[in-house]
């Protein structure tokens, strides 16, 4: 089994290396994070049961024929993925679902946010790692591995 996918990187603190600190987040931001880190782990398990149970409904988006993030929001709702509180912290007119399949390999996007939290753009990788970068900064969000079909992402 591939522990990596239960690990959840901790977006907020001082990573820093030589360089300032950012500010704590605002609450209603560290609530939004806490959803977007809830979807991954969601998304995840589900294609971690998907796998077990060999069930084509359930998974990442391009194995289960998922077209949007209303029909992937559902799955996981419908199948006990997402808790509904932590379905109400996720803004999910805020997040792009990367159109991602099982053989994809492990650094594209699975999830990325529309706009900024904070000034920063929060992304989570089919891997399971993630991190945030400050818009306009030195790791703009074209350096991101897309997924590899069209669409890339779901509406």
């Amino acid at each position: 089994m591939h522990y990596r996918y239960l690990l959840i990187p901790i977006f907020w603190g001082c990573l820093c290396a030589g360089t300032s600190c950012k500010p704590k987040p605002s609450e209603q931001s560290e609530q939004q994070l806490n959803g977007f880190r809830a979807l991954n782990l969601a998304m995840h398990t589900a294609q971690l049961d998907a796998i077990v149970s060999g069930d084509p409904s359930t998974g990442y988006p391009a194995d289960a024929k998922h077209t949007s993030v209303a029909e992937v929001r559902r799955m996981l709702n419908d199948k006990g993925y997402l808790k509904l509180e932590d379905q109400k912290l996720i803004d999910f007119s805020n997040i792009r679902i990367g159109n991602v399949s099982g053989d994809d390999p492990s650094d594209v996007v699975l999830l990325i946010t529309r706009e900024p939290i904070d000034g920063q753009v929060v992304y989570f990788r089919k891997g399971g790692d993630g991190g945030r970068f400050e818009t306009g900064s030195d790791k703009p969000e074209s350096e991101l591995k897309e997924p590899p079909r069209s669409p890339a992402y779901l509406d």
